[in-house]
Formats: C-alpha cells, structure tokens, sequence
C-alpha cells in the first residue's frame, strides 16, 4: 500500500498531525449492478477512481474534516468544518454514521466520470445536452444542496440500507430543482433500461411527515428503491421506503443519535 501511487498521492496532500486519517476504497458504490434493472452495457465501474483519504481534526464547536481524491488536481483538498446538526434527526440504532461538509466537488468529479461513459455518449448524453433537453444547471440545480453538512447513515445490515442526509438552506427551492433532476434522471436511466422507459420515472410513494416521498422502485432489486423526501430543512436519500421511514417518522421511544446515552 505504501508504494501504490493513489495511496502517495493522498498522503501528499492531506495534512498532519491529525486526530484520523484514513485511506478508503469505494469503489463498490460506483457500480450499476445488473439486478437494479440496468443493462449492463451501461454498468459503470469506477474502480480506478473510487479511492479517497480522508483526516479528522478538533476544532471548536465541533470537528473539522479533509477530502481528497486522487482525480483531483494536487493540492486541492480542502478543510470543511460540520457541526452535527444531522445527528439530531438520525435514529441511535443505526449501525454506522459518517458525517462532513460539502459534497459538491466530489461529486463534480464523479458525475464528469459518468458523463465520460463511451454508451453515454454515443446516445448524445453530455452536460450540455441534458442542461438544454430538461432545463437543468448543474451548478445551480444540483451542486448547490451538496455544499452544506452532509451524512451517510448506514441503517441496518441485515437489509444492507443506506440513507444519504443534505442539511438545505431552502428547503422549497430544492424540491424545485429536484423536479428537474428527477427528469433529467430518468431519461438516463430510460436510454438504457432493460425494460420498459415507464418502470424508471419517479412516482409519489407513502406521505411520512408533510407530503409523499418520491420513489423510483428499480426492477428485479429485491425491493430496493432510490426515495427521496425531507425532515424540515434536511434532504434524505434512501435505498428503501422502509429505510424512509425509518428517518421521517422517528421512534418517540428511541431518542435521537445526539441525544443517545451511549453515542455521549
């Protein structure tokens, strides 16, 4: 590991002394995996760019982290500070929490990666194309809700579900550019879907909290979902209606993660 260049290269640009730090290899999330319903042409595999470092440093009022990805240029990374307010809406039996600030440069990186896919481009799928077809920004529409305090919360093993939480400044503005995504999305996803284009549009799922979730069920998964929907100004993305509900409608008989005697 020592000598592999990805591992160097965080090495180089993520500071020290730090409280953690640590190398990490994500490759698995990067995959499109044919039991979602996806062709396998279009089955997208990272792995050459999926590996990270990540530090973790005290600061006041909280915790500061650092990001740094060896696609990106050298000397990019950059130190964000977060200050837990997610733990606040997470249950405390969940099986494992991470928590940072602003997303948006990595996920700039990957989204250019994807873009990148040979099929996607020999069906004309760019940027450009899809700013101009379904009215969206990417800057404004998408990148914009990532830059705040963000949270990947691993529920439970047994049904293996995620959540991803944004903290929004606007929570009626981002269900608008959402509109848009959730468009833009499924016309991706329809130019190469195994079945029929319908079975990959977002449909109102069960009303938790103030409104129905938005859901898109994704064939032959095994239940599994990609659902969105809010808990006042946080933003959460789910691979399950249940693993949803488990965010939206908390347990009064469980206190939150920050509030958890054994999380103090």
């Amino acid at each position: 590991l020592s000598r592999a260049e990805d591992f160097k290269l965080v090495q180089r640009n993520l500071s020290n002394p730090t409280l953690v730090k640590a190398f990490v290899d994500i490759s698995p999330f990067f995959r499109a995996p044919a039991q979602f319903g996806i062709s396998p042409e279009i089955a997208i595999n990272l792995e050459g760019q999926a590996r990270l470092g990540m530090t973790l440093e005290a600061a006041p009022g909280g915790f500061a982290t650092q990001i740094f990805v060896p696609e990106q240029q050298p000397n990019s990374a950059s130190m964000n500070k977060f200050t837990h307010d997610i733990l606040g809406i997470v249950p405390n039996d969940i099986t494992g929490y991470f928590g940072a600030t602003d997303l948006a440069g990595f996920a700039h990186d990957y989204i250019d990666k994807i873009l990148d896919f040979p099929k996607l481009k020999e069906k004309g799928i760019t940027q450009a194309t899809l700013e101009k077809d379904y009215g969206i920004n990417f800057d404004e529409d998408l990148y914009s809700w990532m830059k705040n305090e963000y949270a990947v919360v691993y529920l439970n093993q047994e049904s293996d579900d995620f959540a991803l939480i944004f903290k929004v400044d606007d929570r009626k503005a981002t269900e608008e550019k959402l509109k848009k995504i959730e468009k833009a999305l499924s016309g991706i996803v329809s130019a190469f879907a195994a079945e029929k284009k319908d079975a990959f549009v977002f449909q109102d799922g069960p009303v938790l909290r103030d409104k129905p979730i938005r859901t898109i069920p994704l064939s032959g998964s095994s239940g599994y979902s990609l659902s969105y929907g809010f808990y006042d100004n946080y933003l959460v993305f789910a691979t399950s209606q249940a693993a949803m509900q488990k965010i939206l409608v908390p347990n009064d008989k469980q206190p939150a993660l920050n509030k958890s005697k054994i999380y103090d």
